[in-house]
Parts: structure tokens; C-alpha cells; sequence
């Protein structure tokens, strides 16, 4: 979603077309925002601030889990249009 200040107008916007994000009937727009905001914040704030990661979300989802989860994937898309210059020229991959 790029920066963290997007995440609530986005949320927003996708509420507006598709109604309450739901699982299970139970709103979830506040613990996906907070899962996307973390993206851009140090990885020690995943690990400390248990109030925004629930790891027992419904008792099925680990919040904490899917904000790692969205760093890793994040790191696995390293190509290089979001790469320095000296990652191409060495060819890591």
C-alpha cells in the first residue's frame, strides 16, 4: 500500500466499495491497518507492542505472524526496480 499514512484512506476507500471487511461477521479494519502500518516502522515494534498484535485474533490468526508475513514477502519482491544499483551489478539472486 506504499506509505503507512495511506492505510486509512485506503481502508476507507475499499469500505466504501465493498462494505465492512469482515471475517467470520467480526470487523477487521483496524487489525489490518495496524498490520500495514507496521510494514514501515522497525521490526521491534511487531515484537513489543502485543496491543496491536493480537496472536490469537478469533483464536485463529496470529497478527504478529501476518505482519512478519507481509515483511518477507516483501523482501522476496527485491528486484531491481526497488534495488540499489550495486545489487544488479553483482546479480544476486
Amino acid at each position: 500500500m506504499g506509505s503507512c499514512s495511506k492505510v486509512w484512506p485506503k481502508l476507507d476507500e475499499v469500505e466504501g466499495h465493498c462494505g465492512v471487511l469482515e471475517w467470520n461477521g467480526v470487523p477487521f479494519r483496524l487489525q489490518l491497518g495496524y498490520v500495514c502500518e507496521s510494514h514501515n516502522e522497525p521490526a521491534e515494534e511487531i515484537r513489543i507492542n502485543d496491543q496491536r498484535f493480537n496472536q490469537e485474533f478469533l483464536g485463529l490468526c496470529d497478527l504478529r505472524f501476518c505482519a512478519l508475513l507481509l515483511r518477507l514477502a516483501d523482501i522476496m519482491d527485491f528486484d531491481n526496480s526497488r534495488s540499489p544499483r550495486v545489487y544488479m551489478i553483482f546479480r544476486f539472486r
